[in-house]
């Protein structure tokens, strides 16, 4: 074979290997640069930046700051509201005189809670339950009573009280709608110290019952108590066959007014007007060299107490 063919193939072959050789050699280089190309350099713009910016939007998206959201939820849950509940609800418990209708009455509130009350009206000696909501606006305690509803004269009282001064004021309405609107004052009676024995001392609607809880005269007896029910007793006649009196009762509502004591019965037969007048006779001691008890005196009839 001729020696120029072996010349020819001793030269192709380096030049062969030396390509094959120097890829081999930069091919790891090429491939990292574009490993840095594709992830490490946008891993650094996410690491040093504040925000990612996508292609195509111009909105920058923010990092969440869960630090910053904690402070403003601490700030808002200590924010106090714009009124708070009335928190003295105990204090509108009691006994209420009321004008109903140029009549005395009562209302007796003697449960309250945030949502229910409960308790009792006395009007002309008919007692009947009422109960329902309480509700609360930021000046006003609204309180809504209702009557059980198997009477004819049965209604609704619509009451209210100012929490700065606990002024109270109300109305009632009828459930028939017989009866006509009646609004009123709610005036509280406030129990002084009890002190029944000191025979000067002022008598009120407050301790009327204590220095008069029970009167009597020779025909019948006279009960107050002090939710405003007055009940009168008597023995109306002779029971000749077991030879015992029978006795016999109605009730009424009474108020003090100065030294007068006005009372409104329910239907009877001993009484001939339904309103009654007693004026009380407190006898003063400088008058007297001994201690005299006070009466209750009518224009026939006077009620001695038996407390003495």
């Amino acid at each position: 074979m001729d020696s120029r063919y072996y010349q020819q193939k001793e030269i192709s072959n380096p030049t062969k290997n030396t390509s094959h050789i120097l890829s081999l050699l930069f091919m790891p280089l090429i491939l990292a640069s574009i490993l840095c190309l594709t992830l490490g350099c946008s891993d650094t713009e996410k690491q040093e930046g504040t925000y990612d910016l996508v292609e195509g939007d111009t909105t920058k998206h923010e990092r969440t700051d869960h630090s910053t959201i904690k402070s403003e939820q601490k700030e808002i849950a200590n924010l106090e509201p714009e009124w708070s509940p009335f928190e003295n609800l105990d204090t509108l418990l009691g006994i209420y005189t009321i004008n109903f209708d140029d009549t005395p009455a009562r209302i007796v509130i003697n449960y309250l809670n945030s949502r229910k009350a409960i308790g009792y009206n006395i009007v002309k000696g008919l007692q009947r339950n009422i109960n329902g909501d309480v509700n609360e606006t930021k000046d006003s305690i609204f309180v809504v009573l209702a009557e059980p509803g198997d009477h004819k004269a049965d209604g609704v009282f619509y009451l209210a009280w100012s929490k700065e001064n606990l002024n109270g004021n109300g109305y009632w309405e009828s459930n028939s709608g017989n009866f006509k609107r009646k609004k009123f004052s709610l005036s509280k009676v406030e129990v002084p110290e009890r002190n029944k024995y000191h025979s000067n001392a002022e008598i009120t609607s407050a301790n009327f019952a204590d220095y008069f809880y029970y009167v009597e005269d020779t025909i019948g007896n006279l009960t107050f108590h002090e939710d405003g029910k007055v009940v009168y007793s008597y023995y109306e006649e002779e029971d000749n066959i077991h030879r015992r009196e029978q006795l016999s009762s109605f009730n009424g509502t009474w108020l003090v007014e100065g030294d007068s004591v006005f009372i409104h019965w329910q239907p009877n037969e001993v009484f001939t007007s339904r309103k009654t007048v007693f004026y009380i006779d407190f006898p003063d001691d400088e008058d007297t060299d001994y201690y005299e008890i006070p009466t209750l005196e009518s224009e026939d009839r006077s009620f001695y107490p038996l407390w003495y």
